[in-house]
């Protein structure tokens, strides 16, 4: 295999879209619930998954389009036909600090090179299993050793020290319901996020077919969804934002030029992921999630649980590269104002994946 080098060698040679980062930055609190029954309202995640962010778009082109009402099914059959018109990352945090910005991306769920150096002992790799154990996000520069298969000894002590909530504020805010028929009243709880100055969330977005969706549009229909807002609770006002697109910089393109090496054996996913059939499917390493909940429509006031899907989380591991599909989760209780549909098609790059040596006992 011919070895490439660059950004610009990549693109020519593998079908790839335009690829920009959006950064989204926060000017209300913004509430992200867990699919775990019980606390799945108490606290909030700190990254948007990716069919949620999709929702938030698609509502956006939809109120856009209003006029159309053939202009959303245009696009979303394009997601059926296997040539998606676009692709998103789930969106993860981002901070800024002395002018200094830093993207953190999902811990691979694959040991970092140490873990397969049979020179240390079963001890010490638990101790290093134990440092990074909690650890969920990882900066840019730790995730692209760690995917390139390089040491990251030096780093982990930095790994373990992390406070990824030291850019943001948490808060959890009671509110009450009213029984309309005994009208008594109950108290629940509702956790927040509030970003600082200078961190929010970013995400990353390919657009693979420009006739159905150019840089234009795109930026018009973000500007929609921030004011519509992202995430749960967003009547009180929550999850309302400012997007800024970028171009890549050179950390990012530096990821995405190993897509062009033979040494690169395996495929890691920044985004949830849906395949259409297990058969054929490689997994190394992966982490299932539930995906499940009332659906937000900007075009019917009826209210509907969507069906339940189980999805591969971020930061999975595959030795064949995911394709993933745009599920269908329309109720089978009468709902017929549109499709339903759940986002499972990821961005994913390369990832050495190094084989075990020494069992961990």
């Amino acid at each position: 295999m011919q070895r490439l080098n660059t950004f610009a060698d990549i693109k020519g040679q593998f079908k790839m879209g335009d690829l920009r980062v959006v950064k989204l930055d926060f000017r209300s609190t913004i509430h992200l619930g867990k699919n775990i029954s019980g606390i799945g309202l108490e606290d909030s995640l700190l990254i948007a998954h990716s069919d949620t962010l999709f929702s938030c778009l698609i509502n956006a082109y939809a109120e856009i389009h209003s006029g159309n009402p053939n202009a959303v099914d245009e696009l979303l059959t394009a997601f059926g036909d296997g040539e998606p018109p676009f692709q998103i990352s789930s969106a993860f945090p981002y901070r800024t600090c002395w002018n200094d910005l830093t993207y953190y991306l999902p811990k691979p769920l694959v040991g970092y090179p140490s873990f397969y150096d049979s020179t240390l002992g079963p001890k010490l790799k638990k101790e290093y299993g134990k440092s990074i154990r909690n650890t969920q996000l990882v900066p840019i520069d730790i995730f692209r050793d760690w995917i390139a298969g390089e040491e990251i000894d030096e780093h982990l002590p930095k790994l373990k020290e992390q406070n990824i909530g030291s850019f943001c504020t948490r808060d959890i805010r009671p509110q009450h319901a009213r029984d309309r028929l005994t009208n008594a009243a109950s108290i629940y709880h509702v956790g927040l996020v509030h970003f600082h100055e200078g961190s929010g969330l970013y995400f990353l977005v390919e657009l693979n077919d420009k006739t159905l969706l150019d840089w234009k549009m795109f930026e018009t229909v973000l500007h929609q969804a921030g004011r519509n807002g992202l995430g749960g609770r967003r009547s009180h006002g929550n999850g309302v934002f400012d997007a800024t697109v970028s171009e890549l910089t050179d950390d990012w393109e530096e990821l995405f030029v190993s897509r062009g090496q033979e040494d690169f054996n395996g495929f890691i996913n920044l985004s949830l992921y849906l395949p259409e059939t297990f058969k054929g499917l490689e997994p190394v390493s992966y982490q299932l999630i539930p995906r499940q909940g009332w659906c937000y429509s900007s075009v019917t006031a009826t209210q509907t649980k969507r069906k339940k899907v189980t999805m591969f989380s971020e930061g999975s591991v595959f030795w064949n590269e995911p394709k993933g599909i745009l599920a269908d989760v329309t109720p089978d209780n009468g709902f017929t104002a549109h499709k339903l549909y759940r986002y499972g098609i990821p961005i994913s790059l390369p990832i050495k994946v190094l084989e075990e040596k020494d069992d961990i006992s």
